[in-house]
């Protein structure tokens, strides 16, 4: 945004120069800082998802590496035993033991599966939303001190243009 384009285009060099002079110093300064500081906090945030995305798959990486290395209770006697199996009539009492504590422990590990899958997924949308959250609120704080900085300067014009008219007269 430069002084000048708050002027219209039927006005002459010396309303460019007046509208330039009627601007606080340093305004263009602080216009470019605080773009800097939104480009600074937009990377921020973009690194925070991404590491926290990290996190995320290298505990789910760890869950799944200790499922697949915890596979079933220690007693087990059956270690490919199917999940969906149910005992028969040729089975053993203990045979039956064995394959329900199995089916225990395999409903619990998907159990506990699920709830750490799920958490990591509202963990990783609640940071997506407070992202969103952040970046919107920054733009529209970048917006609103625009929107003051360019009504400042057209009043402080409008102030100066019936000045600047006789003075050209």
């Amino acid at each position: 945004m430069t002084t000048t384009e708050n002027a219209s285009p039927n006005t002459s060099p010396s309303m460019g120069q007046l509208a330039q002079a009627a601007m606080p110093a340093g305004t263009q300064q602080m216009i470019a800082n605080i773009d800097t500081i939104l480009a600074s906090a937009k990377q921020v945030i973009d690194q925070s998802i991404m590491q926290s995305e990290a996190l995320i798959a290298k505990s789910q990486h760890q869950l799944d590496a200790d499922v697949s290395a915890n596979p079933a209770p220690a007693s087990e006697a059956t270690p490919s035993a199917p999940l969906a199996s149910t005992p028969t009539a040729t089975d053993t009492p203990e045979q039956e033991a064995l394959l329900k504590e199995q089916q225990q422990y395999q409903q619990t590990m998907l159990a506990q599966q699920q709830k750490t899958q799920q958490a990591a997924q509202e963990a990783q949308q609640a940071l997506a939303n407070n992202s969103a959250k952040m970046s919107q609120n920054l733009l529209a704080q970048q917006q609103a001190y625009e929107s003051n900085l360019n009504q400042y300067a057209t009043k402080q014009l409008e102030q100066l243009t019936p000045d600047v008219a006789k003075v050209e007269t």
